[in-house]
């Protein structure tokens, strides 16, 4: 039965393509989960689009709404989490507190924090009760989750707060203890959950976003004197910087690794980026908002 669902639900999402697009607006998170059959999930300020090697960029369901927060849950087919702010066509509060979709994008309903909230980064942990971890940009507060978001409690905010704020959140992919915050003042790692935090490289420095893409492998981008693409191989402990062609004038919004192995990186000046080896080379798919 689980079998039929998930090649029920693919066809699905080859059936309904949706509109194509040639123009792409600012992303916000990206995210392509095994389920997606090799699609990229890219959520904009103005709804969500997804890309695939075989129908290219098309826009998915009619909501636009600024999604912030974006991101997959890796173990449930179809599902997708986000914040934000809505379309105005839609009579929904803003901001919109977490809202969910059990389609692949299809359709969104609110699920909590309604008119209160505003997740500026959200993560989904690993194991067998996996929870959401979130920041709410509007209380200065890092929240969990342990009912798909049904409910939250508020963790021990303070150290994350005095650094500016939280602009990225990543849990590991296996490690259900153990997840990144990228921030205004570098990047911080917790080992318990998100109970607890320490520096975690990168200080001094702003870091706009952060990514485990495998047990060991983490992305993330730095500003400052010394900004680019970062990459570490034993868990963040070193990094190494990834050459890149982001400009000066730009810096990274979200990362993502695709199924086969590949990186995608979107930018502030509304480029994506795909690499398939590593970060050695670049293929650009949008430059300046428009699609190739």
């Amino acid at each position: 039965m689980a079998a039929w669902a998930a090649g029920a639900y693919v066809a699905g999402l080859r059936a309904d393509a949706g509109a194509p697009i040639d123009r792409l607006t600012h992303v916000h998170g990206m995210d392509a989960p095994a389920w997606a059959d090799g699609a990229l999930l890219v959520g904009t300020h103005t709804g969500l689009v997804r890309w695939s090697e075989g129908h290219g960029w098309r826009s998915v369901g009619t909501g636009r709404h600024d999604l912030m927060g974006f991101r997959a849950n890796a173990q449930d087919e179809g599902t997708l989490y986000a914040s934000g702010h809505p379309d105005l066509r839609s009579g929904l509060p803003n901001p919109l507190g977490l809202i969910v979709s059990r389609d692949g994008g299809r359709t969104w309903v609110q699920r909590s924090l309604a008119g209160t909230a505003d997740l500026h980064a959200l993560t989904s942990t690993a194991g067998d009760r996996p929870a959401l971890l979130a920041w709410d940009a509007t209380g200065s507060a890092l929240l969990r989750s342990d009912d798909d978001g049904a409910t939250w409690s508020t963790l021990p905010s303070e150290t994350l707060a005095a650094t500016g704020g939280v602009l990225a959140l990543d849990a590991h992919p296996s490690d259900p203890e153990r997840v990144f915050a990228a921030t205004a003042r570098g990047l911080w790692r917790s080992d318990d959950a998100g109970a607890t935090w320490v520096a975690a490289g990168l200080q001094g420095s702003p870091v706009t976003t952060v990514r485990r893409l495998g047990d060991r492998t983490v992305w993330a981008f730095a500003v400052g004197p010394d900004r680019g693409l970062r990459r570490s191989r034993d868990g963040g402990a070193t990094w190494t910087r990834v050459a890149s062609p982001i400009g000066d004038d730009a810096y990274a919004t979200a990362i993502a690794g695709g199924p086969d192995g590949g990186v995608f990186v979107a930018t502030s000046t509304a480029d994506v980026l795909r690499s398939d080896d590593g970060g050695t080379t670049w293929t650009p798919m949008v430059v300046a908002g428009e699609v190739r």
